[in-house]
């Protein structure tokens, strides 16, 4: 019986130590698990945040690439279409279609070539100097007299003198117009010396002064117009009237124009130099006369000095707004004042061929071309001479059928920029020393190819 105790007590401790055997593994087993859970969550965790980093990223780069997608496919179109562009201005240029200009506005591009011109008026007025010697002659008359006979404004007798000197190009391919007024006190060197440009004309002719006028400048015109001054009250009547801005005064004698301290270069007889030399003697004893009773007339105001210096010359044309007219016109065109330089002169210059030109460009073509064949005679330099003074018409080196190409070309004028160049360089007491080294490298710029226009 005490067996059998024994026997149950020995199994009841294996079932204990057995219990207590498998209570650690469950344990164990159960921390595995929540192990596992937490394992599994932060796997999942990682794997959530790593997917809403990559979305993001997707949609970063997304974005990146289809900016720089646009941008390139911006750039390659307007590389495309500015290709396209100027191929088409090529096309149309060579067609007279309709073209697109820098500014965005649209126009017909004016049929004839670029070209440029020198228009020259001179003071040759029979008129007021019926003695206008030449060649030999002026040779004879100025290697026989003497310093007293000749003067600084010579013996009696009167020179041609280029007094109106302006370059005009027309620039098609830059829409563009521009002027260059030159002063025709000038200096040049010649093959005789320093010369001023009015008097180069006088001196050596029309072809020499246009030479001289590309050596100075760097530029060749194509196209040449000489006027005489008789000739320019017809030519505005025709052409039509301008406003310009004076900013002085023009006196006159007339016959010459200046201020009021007295007309440039004036010259009161016209005659041979044996006349001339009797008469001045005549004068000299009329002047001494009336020195004499000024100098007896102790009361004589400042004031009434001056009007005694300036009785013999009337205002011509007064300052201010004028309006260009055949009654004006040789004032205007022959006036000279060089007292402040040589920028009012020019500034007139500038703005007589600017209002010309205008006025020419509103014409319709008929009225171009009728008014090109009244007032314009075809001539070459060889023809040039004693016909140049007395034909009545511009000489010009562009024929009708040559002006017939030019007439869409002038009437865009109205359309094109207008600009003004001045030569640069310094004036100097009277005359005006042009900056060749400069002047040539600015005017290059401007320099157009010969015109293909021209025969």
């Amino acid at each position: 019986m005490n067996s059998d105790n024994k026997g149950k007590d020995n199994a009841r401790e294996k079932a204990a130590v057995n219990r207590r055997a498998k209570t650690p593994a469950a344990s164990n087993s159960k921390q595995n698990k929540n192990n596992k859970k937490k394992e599994g969550s932060v796997a999942l965790s990682a794997l959530k945040n790593f997917g809403i980093i990559f979305a993001a990223c997707l949609v970063i780069f997304g974005l990146i690439a289809s900016f720089a997608v646009a941008l390139i496919t911006s750039t390659v179109d307007d590389i495309l279409k500015n290709e396209k562009d100027e191929l088409e201005s090529i096309l149309n240029a060579q067609d007279g279609d309709a073209q697109t200009s820098a500014g965005g506005e649209n126009y017909k591009i004016p049929a004839g070539e670029s070209f440029t011109s020198l228009f020259v008026v001179t003071d040759f007025d029979d008129g007021y100097f019926t003695y206008y010697p030449e060649g030999d002659e002026l040779d004879k008359i100025r290697d026989s007299a003497s310093d007293k006979a000749m003067g600084i404004l010579g013996a009696g007798y009167k020179t041609v003198k280029a007094r109106y000197i302006v370059l005009i190009r027309a620039d098609k391919a830059s829409r563009e117009y521009t002027i260059t007024p030159l002063a025709s006190c000038t200096r040049v060197c010649t093959s005789s010396g320093y010369m001023l440009l009015s008097d180069v004309y006088a001196a050596f002719g029309a072809e020499y002064f246009t030479e001289k006028i590309t050596a100075l400048t760097g530029i060749s015109p194509d196209y040449y117009f000489f006027m005489n001054i008789t000739e320019a009250a017809d030519f505005i009547k025709e052409l039509g009237s301008f406003n310009v801005n004076l900013a002085t005064d023009i006196y006159s004698d007339g016959a010459s124009f200046g201020t009021s301290k007295g007309a440039y270069d004036a010259v009161t007889t016209a005659l041979p130099p044996a006349e001339f030399i009797e008469t001045e003697k005549a004068d000299d004893k009329k002047d001494s006369e009336e020195t004499t009773e000024a100098a007896d007339d102790g009361d004589e105001t400042e004031e009434t000095k001056e009007k005694k210096e300036r009785s013999e010359y009337d205002v011509a044309v007064r300052a201010g707004n004028v309006t260009v007219s055949d009654s004006n016109i040789n004032a205007l065109l022959m006036f000279e004042n060089y007292e402040n330089g040589i920028e009012e002169r020019c500034d007139l210059e500038y703005q007589i061929a600017k209002g010309a030109l205008a006025r020419l460009a509103a014409m319709p073509e008929s009225e171009m071309l009728s008014l090109f064949g009244k007032v314009c005679s075809y001539a070459d330099y060889d023809e040039f001479g004693v016909e140049l003074y007395d034909d009545g018409k511009i000489n010009t080196n562009m024929d009708t059928a040559v002006f017939a190409k030019k007439t869409e070309l002038i009437a865009a004028y109205l359309n094109f920029s207008i600009n003004r160049l001045d030569f640069p360089g310094k004036f100097i007491t009277n005359y005006f020393a042009p900056s060749l080294t400069e002047g040539t490298t600015f005017m290059l710029d401007y320099k157009l190819p010969p015109d293909k226009d021209k025969e």
